[in-house]
């Protein structure tokens, strides 16, 4: 299993989060198995681009050895928004509005696949009213409807969750009821938000598809486990979870094959249920002359985020630098998108939200809003595409998120947008801003995610950024941002962001996301990024200004900047020329034309050899581990003593797992800076 691994460790031992009114349930043997150990339910938030999980199992959670381990697909959780009557009508009867009920079924056989169920899962998540009870049930007389000999599992809403968790024997593919209840004779109205599913294992003719998951999950475990033993198990999923989407699987373990045959059940002795969703952030990028950037198809600032009944988007914000005046008044609106099998009567609830700068931290994962947070503005849309506008007084500095919750009774689609106040927008202070702090030239980091990190450099009226990052493998990999540079009084400026592919002569970019630099104060900034389908933000200070200069010939002179060879233009050098030290990235490409990158340092000389180093390091969502590094190869640099021209001779091999060489003896000019010591 690849050894980066996210933030999605959770420990069956430890207390479970959402974990309030839980009934875990193996039903009788009459229905199915009645030897199966369930775990603690566990809920994973998922924001990793390697989409994996690792789970700890403590000594003594389970009686049994285990040599067999399998999972489940990943369904996607069936869920309605009901409104019930605290009157005295049966609950089981259907026309009595005390209840509200659906049934789940196993998929059976779906091309050349048997589906079979493992388990089922069912809850009250947020929204639902306390006291409201949960009740599933397998329809064992196929009427379609729930009775009272055929409840096996029940559980009581309080504030958070309620939870039926059930073992079953594929062998019985049901149909099974999910059932909420309201209290019986208070005459009050009662809200449930019920949620579930049925994670199937898939099987095929000829044989069962790897762990059972017809290839979304796999599994990375011991060979076997003795009785009580403690151990971890790590899972990935090959799909892409559909933002906000919840879903439901489980992982089984028994003594022998838990996956059976396409005739026979398996034998599972112990399962792991859990839950995923996705928990990208989706940030609203702002560029402070022309305003938010648009990052879809709809010409929207935001995704188009479908947002499932009782759910909330909560990772969904725009960042306000500290300004030396106040801000005019910002514009948020939000509208629902219609599409095939839109609800007539939406009710989406916005909130704007208001958090300070996030501090450093070893994590680029965006935190959901503040939960005790209030509202600073709510309102409603309650029809589809039209924008439903609420106005943002003079806000204040920081992290503005925008709070989406369906509150309606069907899933909806939407998108917001970000707007100055001024009509058009104000371009003389550019989105009603003063001044912001300055970012001056030079390489910015995080020192808790030390390894990455980004330079700056400006000329002829543009600002280029360079990213120094890894690939999800660990190799390296640069990016490259070059937009108008900020205004002369801020350091506030966003862009798209591109990777340069090389077919050996040139270079050609494509954009992959955008880059937003908030400065929070003077030299110090919010990096934040939109990179394929992930987003992340984290603190960045400056490292080392290109600002502070070496000397040549006995004058202070500025070698800091970007250089490259005009022969060949795609490659080059980052150089940051200190009084007593140059500090030296140079960008090139493997020989599968990918961009890469290798760092070095040596005492400044306007002649000198640098022994360049190839890293390998973290994703840019992954965590945090220490960098390793291995030689790449000599770098000979020189300088004319104006800081003009040079020449750099390379003699680069990579080091597996990448491959190839790069060797060029080339002369070199200045791409950005000045020799201008200042």
């Amino acid at each position: 299993m690849n050894g980066i691994i996210m933030n999605n460790v959770v420990a069956l031992a430890a207390s479970i989060r959402r974990f309030l009114a839980v009934a875990i349930l193996v039903i009788p043997a009459t229905i199915a198995t009645a030897n199966t150990t369930v775990l603690p339910f566990q809920e994973i938030e998922s924001v990793d681009p390697l989409r994996n999980a690792v789970f700890s199992v403590a000594g003594g959670s389970i009686d049994q050895p285990l040599a067999s381990f399998g999972a489940t697909d990943l369904q996607p959780a069936t869920m309605r928004k009901i409104t019930l009557s605290g009157n005295a009508a049966d609950p089981y009867d259907p026309a009595g509005g005390r209840s509200a009920f659906f049934l789940l079924a196993s998929h059976g056989f779906s091309g050349i696949l048997y589906l079979r169920p493992e388990a089922l899962i069912a809850e009250l998540l947020a929204g639902t009213s306390p006291g409201v009870a949960l009740l599933i049930g397998a329809d064992s007389n196929g009427d379609g409807k729930p009775q009272t000999d055929e409840v096996i599992c029940e559980a009581e809403f309080a504030s958070e969750v309620a939870r039926c968790i059930v073992a079953i024997d594929g062998s019985v593919p049901g149909p099974y009821w999910v059932m909420a209840v309201a209290p019986g004779g208070t005459g009050a109205t009662y809200t449930a938000v019920l949620s579930a599913g049925l994670p199937e294992i898939a099987i095929s003719e000829i044989s069962s598809y790897g762990n059972g998951s017809g290839g979304q999950i796999g599994l990375a475990r011991p060979p076997s486990v003795d009785a009580g033993q403690a151990f971890a198990l790590g899972m990935t999923w090959t799909i892409a979870p559909m933002p906000l989407q919840r879903y439901y699987g489980a992982v089984l373990m028994g003594q022998t094959d838990v996956l059976g045959s396409f005739c026979c059940s398996g034998s599972v002795d112990a399962l792991i249920p859990f839950a995923l969703e996705d928990s990208s952030a989706y940030p609203v990028m702002i560029d402070p002359a022309s305003g938010p950037l648009l990052l879809t198809s709809y010409h929207t600032q935001g995704p188009v985020l479908p947002l499932p009944v009782g759910q909330s988007a909560k990772r969904l914000f725009f960042d306000l630098p500290t300004s030396a005046s106040t801000y005019e008044s910002i514009v948020v609106d939000g509208r629902i998108v219609s599409g095939p099998g839109s609800t007539p009567t939406p009710n989406l609830e916005l909130a704007l939200v208001h958090s300070d700068f996030p501090a450093s931290s070893q994590s680029a994962v965006v935190a959901a809003a503040p939960a005790d947070a209030a509202p600073v503005v709510r309102w409603n849309v309650t029809t589809n595409d039209q924008d439903v506008t609420a106005v943002l007084p003079h806000p204040q500095a920081g992290r503005w998120y925008i709070v989406a919750t369906n509150r309606g009774t069907d899933p909806v689609a939407f998108v917001t947008n970000v707007a100055d106040s001024s009509n058009p927008p104000n371009t003389t202070s550019g989105f009603g801003r003063g001044a912001n702090p300055l970012l001056v030239p030079g390489n910015y980091f995080n020192p808790q995610r030390s390894g990455h990190g980004i330079s700056i450099s400006q000329a002829a009226g543009q600002q280029l950024m360079f990213w120094y990052t890894y690939l999800q493998d660990g190799t390296p990999v640069w990016y490259l941002a070059q937009a108008a540079a900020p205004a002369a009084d801020s350091g506030w400026w966003a862009s798209p962001l591109y990777q340069v592919s090389w077919d050996g002569n040139v270079g050609t970019p494509t954009q992959v996301g955008y880059v937003e630099l908030v400065p929070t104060a003077t030299n110090r900034l919010m990096f934040t990024w939109h990179l394929g389908d992930a987003s992340g933000s984290e603190t960045f200070e400056l490292l080392a200004s290109g600002k502070t200069c070496a000397s040549a010939n006995g004058v202070a002179t500025n070698f800091s900047g970007n250089w490259f060879a005009p022969s060949q233009a795609g490659y080059g050098v980052d150089v940051l020329g200190l009084p007593d030290q140059q500090f030296d990235v140079f960008y090139f490409y493997d020989a599968s034309g990918i961009a890469r990158w290798g760092i070095g340092a040596a005492p400044f000389a306007t002649n000198s050899t640098l022994d360049m180093l190839q890293s390998s390091g973290f994703c840019p969502l992954c965590d945090y581990t220490p960098v390793t590094t291995q030689a790449l190869g000599p770098m000979t640099i020189n300088f004319t003593a104006d800081a003009s021209s040079g020449t750099f001779v390379t003699n680069f091999t990579f080091k597996a797992p990448l491959e190839g060489t790069f060797n060029i003896d080339k002369p070199i000019i200045r791409l950005t800076g000045s020799n201008t010591c200042q």
